[in-house]
């Protein structure tokens, strides 16, 4: 065998912050029950993220859909992923899916999906590294201050259509997260006075989060999110997010005291129509904003 590529998590999106949990706790552990099995400690193991389902995430229903466990599940395999490969491990690859977009949960756009995993294969295990970029773009640290986040990745980072960076969400401690307008930090100007921007940083605001103090991306099971590594290389910016709170824990005061899991489809409709006044609140609130601009002008 020369190595295994995997692509699962759909069962495993049933049962909440639980299941999410368990399935961070075991997924590594199998990998290495693999490579055990077939007798080969650096057995190369690529991982496909879980791909989307249901109706796609849009700024009318954006908080709405970031409550699915699926993008727990998403987000616990590039965990395992990020944990094995910083701790060493050079056989273990990781590519995501959720951009590649359909309605139905059976990946139906298998191709590009995978050529994205075949060139982390051809890279580490055919000799195409120098020809072939397979590895994501990569958080390396967070900065809150003056009511924004600053993320610093590892390369250079865009659109691929040159359009507006789309997929982060940011909280305060409320926990109630929005999506964030993105902007990439800037670095000085040029002889000619052009502001010259550092695509390795990403300015992260929003007027509903004056004091954000965490982010998450790609927070939907079919989620708005388009950040890549530029130079159209298809290395999309993983499922992920900085805060450790549960999903049936957000927004913070939703359900009375600790959340028994798993909840109930009480507590969970509870969450839901949270979640859908948050969005309520926000577009009547970005329609205020626009209406006062446009009156200015």
């Amino acid at each position: 065998v020369k190595g295994a590529i995997f692509h699962q998590g759909y069962n495993n999106a049933f049962d909440g912050s639980q299941g999410a949990e368990m399935y961070a706790d075991i997924f590594p552990a199998m990998i290495s029950a693999w490579r055990t099995a077939f007798g080969d400690p650096e057995l190369p193991f690529g991982i496909l993220s879980l791909c989307t389902d249901g109706y796609p995430q849009t700024r009318d229903n954006y908080c709405e859909k970031m409550f699915n466990a699926g993008i727990e599940i998403r987000a616990a395999q590039y965990q395992t992923f990020l944990k094995l490969y910083q701790g060493g491990d050079k056989h273990v690859g990781f590519v995501s899916t959720y951009d590649l977009r359909r309605r139905w949960y059976h990946p139906q756009l298998k191709l590009p999906a995978g050529e994205r995993i075949a060139r982390w294969a051809l890279a580490t295990q055919y000799g195409f590294e120098r020809q072939v970029e397979w590895k994501p773009p990569m958080l390396l640290g967070m900065e809150a201050a003056d009511g924004r986040l600053v993320l610093r990745l590892d390369t250079d980072v865009n659109d691929p259509q040159d359009g507006a960076i789309e997929g982060f969400a940011i909280a305060g401690s409320d926990r109630k997260f929005h999506p964030a307008t993105v902007t990439w930090a800037q670095k000085g100007r040029d002889n000619r006075g052009r502001v010259q921007y550092d695509r390795k940083q990403l300015v992260l605001t929003s007027p509903m989060v004056p004091e954000p103090i965490h982010f998450r991306y790609a927070w939907g099971r079919n989620p708005l999110a388009n950040l890549q590594a530029t130079g159209n290389k298809d290395l999309p910016f993983a499922t992920q997010k900085s805060d450790d709170w549960r999903m049936e824990e957000v927004p913070l005061g939703v359900l009375e005291g600790d959340a028994t899991l798993p909840i109930s489809r009480g507590d969970r409709n509870k969450i839901v129509q949270a979640l859908r006044e948050q969005d309520r609140q926000r577009r009547i609130t970005e329609a205020k904003l626009l209406i006062d601009e446009l009156e200015a002008n």
